[in-house]
């Protein structure tokens, strides 16, 4: 190789490696371009209802029994499929045992009473003689009589009609104590009386079922009622007990009839049903609930509805709860101290908006700040403030909150 084109080669070598150098040092010295952050929108919706799988029930069943102690039944007032009203006489008692005694008690208030009037009459004729002694002993004094001989027939006079004053006497408090008896007999068999014939009336409306067999066997009803009003009855586990409300206002579809109907929760029971958690281990069926729950009975809490019109009892339905209040992701959520916040977009400008949250379940409840329709910015980031632009190349999409 001759020396030029040796020292040719070793030029072009130099060179190369001062290209790099230098190349490797402006991009040292020149700043990465900063990647675009893309911010996801989210409009806020109403939550989807919570559903519950139920079956329409007799609202109210009303069972009699006789009771031997009111004696027999005398007369049923009421047929088999029979529709009656609240208030409504079913069927009478009438009980000989206290029948005789009350004829026993109208005897003797007889007798009380015959009495009585001897001694009314008896009384009538001790104040005659009463007054026919006072008139004799004053036909007995003479008009020209002294005044000593005067006083000696007063005297006289007075002790004759005061033997007359305490027979009187003894009759009267004698009848008196005879009108007593005869007031307690009379109270004995007016009490007496409301047991001898008493029957039993309906206490709410509806369809009568009669048992024959009942009538003589007072373990078992002899006449019972099926009201027309009809009850959705469903339940709800432990996970979404605090989603229920008495009061509230739901839809219930009728999947027989494909059609939705309005109803009102009318009862949340405060204790699990069958004593506690099902027997079977059970995962929890609400998204809210989590992973939580595996391996561990659920508990069920029994809700009732009362749908506004009446449906064929065993009829299977879906009871839809509306769900109250606003559900944000948490990536969305930011602080400044204890105050929470979010951005909203509004026209290519993110605007702070503060919060305020309640724990509900497993799921945090925008209760003040935010409205359905708001848009929220669910991912921002540092770049993000009050005020600051937010191109639309930088929207990446747009989501409803309960997606």
């Amino acid at each position: 190789m001759s020396k030029t084109l040796k020292w040719s080669m070793i030029s072009v070598m130099a060179l190369g490696a001062v290209i790099v150098i230098v190349l490797g040092f402006l991009k040292l010295r020149s700043p990465e371009k900063k990647e675009e952050h893309h911010y996801t929108i989210m409009e806020l919706t109403e939550q989807e209802p919570l559903v519950l799988d139920g079956n329409i029930e007799t609202a109210k069943e009303q069972s009699y029994h006789v009771d031997p102690q009111k004696g027999q039944v005398a007369q049923v007032k009421v047929t088999d499929g029979q529709e009656v009203e609240a208030g409504d006489v079913l069927f009478e008692y009438d009980n000989e045992t206290l029948s005789d005694e009350v004829a026993d008690l109208n005897r003797q208030v007889s007798r009380l009473v015959a009495e009585r009037d001897r001694l009314y009459q008896e009384l009538e004729t001790q104040k005659n003689r009463k007054a026919q002694a006072k008139q004799e002993l004053e036909k007995e004094v003479p008009a020209q009589n002294q005044q000593g001989a005067t006083n000696q027939t007063t005297h006289v006079g007075s002790m004759d009609t005061t033997a007359f004053d305490q027979a009187i006497e003894g009759t009267q408090k004698a009848i008196r104590e005879m009108n007593n008896n005869i007031e307690d007999v009379n109270t004995k068999i007016e009490r007496l009386s409301k047991k001898t014939s008493s029957s039993v009336t309906a206490d709410i409306a509806g369809t009568i079922s009669i048992n024959p067999e009942g009538k003589t066997n007072a373990q078992l009803a002899f006449v019972k009622i099926t009201s027309k009003d009809s009850e959705v009855k469903t339940t709800v586990s432990e996970y979404d007990y605090e989603s229920v409300e008495k009061g509230t206002d739901v839809t219930v579809y009728v999947k027989a009839q494909d059609r939705d109907i309005k109803g009102t929760i009318s009862f949340v029971s405060t204790d699990p049903s069958g004593n506690g958690a099902n027997p079977v281990p059970t995962l929890p069926t609400s998204p809210s609930a989590g992973s939580s729950g595996g391996g561990h009975g659920v508990a069920r809490y029994d809700v009732i509805v009362k749908p506004e019109i009446s449906l064929p009892n065993g009829f299977t339905v879906q009871v839809k709860i509306p769900q109250k209040g606003l559900v944000l992701t948490e990536q969305a959520i930011q602080k400044d101290g204890e105050q929470e916040y979010v951005y909203l977009y509004d026209n290519g400008v993110a605007k702070r908006k503060n919060i305020k949250r309640v724990k509900k379940g497993f799921q945090w409840i925008v209760q003040e700040g935010l409205s359905i329709g708001d848009k929220v910015i669910a991912n921002p980031d540092s770049d993000i403030t009050d005020g600051a632009a937010v191109s639309s190349t930088q929207l990446e999409e747009s989501v409803k909150s309960h997606d």
